[in-house]
């Protein structure tokens, strides 16, 4: 099973959040994934700005945020996706809130959860385990 995990690299600031946020948001978002991959780790877990050549891409300006959701959207309606955690703040009209709004469209998991500590890992196991998702 895929679980998506989304995060809000610009956040509110959208396109101009400098750089040097982006990777710092990046960072955290990759470790926490960590976190999860330990404590599930019959679950795949997907994050998307973790494959470097994506930030790069947007860096150089070869695509735009919204290019990146797109396919990020597309992927997440996609069969190979059974649905999508956030972790961390959620502003509406970002890519997270898009994301994890046509997950629960499509009748998938849409989990936000505020961090990775135990309570939150215990609530994200009941979430999984009420949409049936399970680790082969």
């Amino acid at each position: 099973m895929l679980i998506y995990i989304a995060s809000e690299i610009r956040g509110i600031e959208g396109n101009d959040c400098p750089w040097d946020k982006q990777k710092e948001r990046i960072q955290r978002t990759i470790e926490q994934a960590s976190v999860l991959r330990e404590a599930f780790p019959n679950i795949e877990f997907f994050v998307p700005h973790d494959i470097w050549i994506v930030n790069e891409l947007y860096r150089k300006g070869c695509v735009s945020a919204q290019d990146i959701i797109d396919v990020e959207i597309d992927y997440i309606m996609s069969d190979e996706c059974d649905g999508v955690v956030s972790i961390g703040e959620v502003h509406a009209g970002t890519g997270v809130h898009q994301e994890l709004t046509t997950a629960h469209t499509c009748g998938k998991l849409a989990c936000c959860l505020d961090g990775v500590d135990e309570k939150c890992r215990e609530f994200f196991a009941r979430k999984v385990a009420e949409y049936g998702i399970i680790g082969e």
